[in-house]
């Protein structure tokens, strides 16, 4: 599955979540996603489902980023996507997708993501929405058409997956092991328990539990975790800070020295 794909995973995941009470702005997890993006209850909350529901899980789970930031306003996403470069005028699958007010490209009324194309119509994943495409509705809906109801001159969309650095992989040498890294965003992230078998061997076995969070000898590990391919991977420049280690690099190798 790619990173794309996963974001529209996570986006269809909360297809459904209505707001309590209905016209309220309000729901367990819309007070979530508004208070991560810096917003009273209440607020409007199309780009603060998009920001905090599912791009902030997307980011746990890939190590991934888009550089738009985290705002839970529409016109700051814009501004962001128009600074990089990454607007056009006819979508694609990933895209978000602004609502303009007028023909003015810089005032956004509503945000929705561009979740596939079925029988010639591209569709949306919408917070805040209906199936009207509302700007200002009462769940998260997906759409068959997003076009439907709305101008297309009055419609532009955000290509963030073109921001995606490519994912390339090193070895990190550490100890006797051998153990294949993934770099994304210019981080290397390696699996938690690959590493400290390296440096520790079979007492790994007793030594690292998980309580929500991984720990080493019953402590916080302090390297915050991701999940990938299904593992806890750290970033290897954070592990190597935590065990006091020396990073060296060459050509296809990271090595992890005392």
């Amino acid at each position: 599955m790619s990173p794309v794909e996963q974001f529209i995973g996570i986006a269809r995941s909360f297809v459904g979540q209505k707001e309590e009470p209905v016209g309220s702005n309000r729901s367990f997890h819309i007070d979530v996603w508004n208070k991560a993006c810096g917003v009273p209850l209440g607020s409007f909350w199309c780009a603060s489902f998009l920001c905090a529901g599912v791009h902030n899980r997307w980011k746990f789970l890939t190590g991934l980023d888009w550089q738009l930031g985290s705002s839970a306003s529409c016109d700051v996403l814009l501004a962001k996507a128009k600074k990089l470069g990454i607007l056009h005028k006819t979508p694609y699958v990933g895209d978000l997708g602004f609502v303009l007010s007028s023909d003015d490209d810089t005032d956004a009324v509503h945000v929705f993501l561009v979740s596939g194309y079925k029988d010639g119509k591209f569709t949306s994943i919408e917070g805040n929405s209906n199936l009207d495409g509302s700007r200002n509705g009462t769940e998260v809906v997906e759409r068959d058409d997003l076009y439907k109801f709305r101008k297309p001159g009055r419609l532009v969309f955000a290509r963030w997956a073109d921001l995606l650095n490519d994912v390339d992989t090193k070895t990190v040498v550490i100890g006797e092991k051998k153990i294949e890294s993934i770099i994304a965003n210019g981080k290397s992230y390696a699996p938690l328990r690959l590493l400290l078998e390296g440096l520790y061997g079979d007492a790994t076995k007793t030594r690292l539990t998980f309580d929500l969070v991984p720990l080493w000898d019953g402590r916080t590990i302090p390297c915050t975790p991701i999940i990938l391919n299904g593992r806890s991977m750290v970033s290897v420049r954070d592990f190597a800070n935590w065990q006091d280690l020396n990073i060296v690099l060459d050509a296809s190798d990271i090595l992890l020295k005392r």
